[in-house]
């Protein structure tokens, strides 16, 4: 192990460390990238443990120790440590002993580091267990407690990303889909993780596309209104996934009044489970920072769904309660 030596990082590395949750340094793991810690007395970054040591009894003593719950490791080395990371935090996240908000955290955030992992590479992406153990995860958190739902979501949100969205709708449908726990909890997990991979056919968009300000021109708008039809077809060749999980993503711009794409389809014809994700994808796209459209407050963002009356209402009622904390 590194000895706690006097060696600080200069200011051009400091300002390339990434700042993680202390709890992912795992007793008997071995990280596979550099690990520091922040001199509070010194005010400077010290070695912790190198890449490929034990975290062994002296530096779980020294994790105990910080003066602030936090690790770093160097930016460029990020791609080499995020699957330690993401599999570790979700361990982590499941330490009752945490406070809430930090199992919160680490679940998140395992679960923004998968998604971005997905997103990256679809086509090479096929390990659908550990989307399921996430899409079990978020229900868990969410069903801790009244008004959990409204603690857990100031940590999904940040700069938008495609995966933070995924994220958060997935975290809106667990929430919504509560009443499912007792008489269908298998299609509850199912819907959860077509939420987080709902948006999968938008990597086939070009990029400039998705990010673009202003209007879509008649073309771009066509090939945009394709991308459920590319998640359901990418999602049917996932070995593991219950094919209700690509249908729901396939469905989920479906709207209860026959206006949605990319089938036209209504009431009946629409699996529930679509539903409930396009309540939770049309409300997560009202409330969030984006490089196009306005950003509502949720109370505006509930009124304008309702006013457009092509949303399942009893979807939105749930929503309504969910805001409201109850």
């Amino acid at each position: 192990m590194t000895s706690p030596s006097r060696k600080f990082l200069s200011f051009s590395q400091i300002l390339g460390l990434l700042p993680l949750p202390a709890e992912v340094l795992l007793p008997g793991t071995r990280p596979p990238v550099d690990f520091f810690s922040f001199d509070t007395e010194a005010m400077g970054f010290l070695p912790l443990i190198e890449a490929g040591e034990e975290v062994d009894l002296r530096v779980q003593n020294r994790l105990r120790a910080l003066p602030t719950p936090w690790v770093f490791v160097q930016t460029l080395m990020w791609p080499k440590g995020r699957d330690y990371f993401a599999v570790n935090a979700r361990i982590a996240s499941q330490d009752e002993s945490l406070p809430l908000e930090r199992r919160i955290l680490l679940l998140v955030e395992a679960g923004h580091v998968l998604l971005e992992k997905i997103l990256e590479r679809p086509s090479a992406f096929r390990d659908a267990e550990k989307v399921l153990e996430l899409a079990r995860g978020l229900i868990g958190l969410v069903d801790l407690g009244e008004g959990t739902f409204l603690e857990v979501t100031p940590n999904v949100r940040g700069e938008y990303s495609l995966s933070r969205h995924c994220l958060h709708v997935a975290l809106i449908t667990a929430g919504l889909t509560a009443h499912l726990q007792e008489e269908a909890p298998w299609e509850r997990v199912c819907t959860v993780t077509a939420a987080l991979l709902h948006d999968l056919g938008k990597t086939r968009l070009p990029p400039d596309l998705l990010d673009k300000p202003g209007p879509l021109a008649d073309q771009e708008w066509e090939l945009v209104r394709l991308h459920p039809v590319w998640s359901g077809k990418m999602l049917e060749g996932w070995k593991g996934l219950d094919p209700m999980v690509a249908r729901i993503a396939a469905e989920h711009h479906e709207k209860v009044d026959g206006t949605g794409y990319p089938q036209g389809l209504s009431g009946e014809e629409i699996h529930p489970g679509s539903l409930i994700v396009s309540v939770a994808d049309a409300y997560d796209a009202l409330t969030s920072e984006r490089p196009y459209g306005s950003v509502f407050r949720s109370f505006d963002a509930l009124r304008n769904m309702l006013f457009e009356k092509s949303f399942d209402i009893p979807t939105l009622k749930r929503l309504a309660i969910l805001l409201a904390g109850k």
